[in-house]
């Protein structure tokens, strides 16, 4: 199987899984799918992608759910993780669930390739800050963390 298969499949597969705990979220609390904020945070697969899908699919569940793409494109983790703080990411979206896919620009042969230490500091900041953060809601945040695809 190439990469772009790959690719396609585990993005697929990680939209899926961010609309099925929409689903069970809603179902535990035994609320309608209404309000729902979904943030879609990453690098340009998160940019160019399954947001708008997932958009799409959620849609006919209720009529105030809110998926929001903060994909950058070129991101690597570091990157990012200074993007989330200077703009406030968490406070500016008010997220409840957060899907994360960063890590492909990590691993990039050029200037930007991260170093494993550095890119598992940025990974546990980026997560840290999503796990700590109560929105207005009063709820801590649901977190979909993707990997990206096997490098050969």
């Amino acid at each position: 199987m190439n990469w772009k298969v790959r690719l396609l499949t585990g993005i697929i597969i990680f939209a899926v899984f961010g609309f099925l705990i929409v689903v069970f979220r809603a179902k535990e609390e035994g609320k309608s799918l209404g309000g729902v904020i979904i943030l879609c945070a990453g690098d340009s697969i998160t940019a160019a992608s399954y947001p708008r899908y997932l958009q799409e699919k959620l849609h006919p569940l209720g009529k105030h759910i809110t998926v929001l793409n903060k994909g950058v494109n070129g991101h690597t983790s570091g990157e990012y993780l200074q993007y989330m703080k200077s703009v406030s990411l968490l406070e500016q979206t008010d997220p409840d669930i957060v899907l994360l896919q960063l890590g492909t620009n990590d691993v990039r042969i050029d200037e930007d390739k991260t170093s494993i230490a550095d890119f598992k500091a940025n990974m546990v900041e980026i997560i840290t800050l999503i796990k700590s953060y109560t929105n207005s809601r009063g709820k801590k945040l649901e977190l979909v963390l993707a990997t990206f695809p096997p490098v050969k």
